[in-house]
Parts: C-alpha cells; sequence; structure tokens
C-alpha cells in the first residue's frame, strides 16, 4: 500500500507539474498581449511631435509567433483575444490579422479546407462586443476584462479572458445604486479554464444574456 501512495503522489506532482508549465505558457503569451498595449501611446505621442496633432493609429499586421515556435492553438487564441482587447483599449483604429488563409504558420483564420480555426471564433466573440470602449484599470491575472456600451447607453458588454486551467467566478455588481436598487443587473459569470464568454447586460432588464 505505501508503495502505491508513493506512486499517487508522483503521478499527482507530474500532474501538477505539466499543469504549471500550461498555465506559464498562457501567462507569458498573456504578458506580451497585454504589453502591446504601450505601442500605440508612443505612436501618437511620436505623431504630436511631428505632426502637430492626433492622428489615428493601425497595426497592419498582427500575429501569433515571431518564429517557428508555434503556440497550440487553445493558448493561441487566448493570447490573440487579450492582444485584440488591449488594443481596443488604446482605441487603435485598424488591426490586420495574418493570415487569413493560404500559409503554414502562424495560424491562419481558415485552414486548407476552409474550415474556421480558433482565431476566427475570438473574432466572432469581438463582433458581439458595443461600439464604445470603456478602458477599465484592473489586473489581467487571471482573467482579463473588456468592456463596452452602445451609443444609447443602455447596453453594456463584457468580454471575459480566463487564461487560468482553473475555473473562476466573475462577479457584476453595479455601483450606482439607489435606495439599494440598481437599473443594472447583478450578475455571476462561471468562467471556464482557458474559455473566453461574452455577456451583454441591458439597463433596466433583471439578468444579462451570455
Amino acid at each position: 500500500f505505501e508503495r502505491v501512495r508513493r506512486q499517487d503522489r508522483r503521478q499527482a506532482a507530474r500532474r501538477a507539474a505539466r499543469q504549471q508549465g500550461l498555465q506559464s505558457r498562457v501567462a507569458a503569451q498573456g504578458r506580451q498581449g497585454v504589453g502591446i498595449e504601450d505601442e500605440p501611446e508612443g505612436r501618437r505621442q511620436q505623431a504630436r511631435q511631428d505632426f502637430g496633432y492626433d492622428i489615428p493609429v493601425a497595426v497592419t499586421e498582427v500575429n501569433t509567433n515571431p518564429n517557428k515556435q508555434v503556440p497550440q492553438a487553445q493558448f493561441a487564441s487566448l493570447w490573440w483575444a487579450d492582444t485584440l482587447g488591449a488594443l481596443m483599449n488604446q482605441q487603435v483604429q485598424f488591426a490586420g490579422y495574418f493570415s487569413v488563409a493560404g500559409i503554414g504558420s502562424p495560424y491562419q483564420l481558415y485552414d486548407g479546407n476552409g474550415k474556421e480555426t480558433p482565431m476566427v471564433r475570438v473574432m466572432q466573440l469581438f463582433s458581439h462586443l458595443q461600439h464604445n470602449v470603456i478602458p477599465l484599470s484592473i489586473q489581467h491575472d487571471p482573467v482579463s476584462v473588456y468592456a463596452t456600451m452602445d451609443d444609447a447607453h443602455q447596453v453594456i458588454s463584457l468580454l471575459f479572458v480566463n487564461k487560468s486551467s482553473s475555473n473562476q467566478l466573475a462577479q457584476i455588481k453595479p455601483m450606482d445604486k439607489f435606495l439599494s436598487v440598481s437599473a443594472w443587473p447583478s450578475i455571476d459569470v462561471s468562467l471556464q479554464g482557458y474559455g473566453m464568454v461574452v455577456m451583454t447586460l441591458h439597463r433596466g432588464l433583471s439578468g444579462g444574456a451570455g
């Protein structure tokens, strides 16, 4: 029995080590994605110095890896969601993903058979967001949150990116309460490990739509 227990402990240790390695890779990619948000502001400052006024900032080419070390598709999609959210927060006017199809690496939007890849799924999630960005000054690990609102200020859409292997719970609680009542609902959002979800809240309704 002691030998069986030792084997069980060794197997548990190996599983924990593999899990930690996966989390480290996702965290490293997440830091790369978040780090890109410094670049647009630097370009804006340079434009102000050169031209004397603000001009739109664009990222003409974005891909998942600059070298031959290709991440797993699941982690690449998390990186892309976090990066696109960071660019959105920085009010980047245009971001071009490389490439739609026709290359083997890095990840395409469509594979050789025309099937959608996880990168397309990320962009489909972003299509459910609203037009106006609400920058949030919050911690990005293990969950990143990106917020948007419609022009009429009646709808808020939130994108959650869970970069952890563990399930996470996000609690949405409105601050504009009068006599303990708010026009916005309070909602708990359960996030699967390495998962993404968009939650849409409607002013005056008691619940949200995921």
